[in-house]
């Protein structure tokens, strides 16, 4: 059972990593008011009202704008994945 949980582990590690490596990848082509939307969001953490006001967005927007982005990322690091499959 342990070696089971031990091999499982292994694959997750190694899934996240290449996730993680595409998720660089897929950042640095995303448009740079969408990179900057990001960067303040999540890696600054920015609070939404002062984030939206920066990049000049209602908070609504930029709402709908992380929305948008996120899905941008997930499809572009889906399709390197399912590529790397190939």
């Amino acid at each position: 059972v342990l070696e089971l949980v031990a091999k499982n582990r292994e694959a997750n590690d190694a899934t996240l990593q290449r996730q993680s490596r595409h998720l660089v990848e897929c950042m640095r082509l995303l448009e740079t008011k969408d990179q900057k939307a990001i960067q303040y969001r999540y890696l600054e953490s920015i609070p939404p009202e002062q984030a939206a006001h920066i990049l000049g967005f209602s908070r609504r927007t930029l709402y709908r704008e992380l929305e948008r982005i996120r899905r941008v990322l997930m499809n572009c690091i889906e399709s390197k994945l399912a590529a790397e499959d190939l």
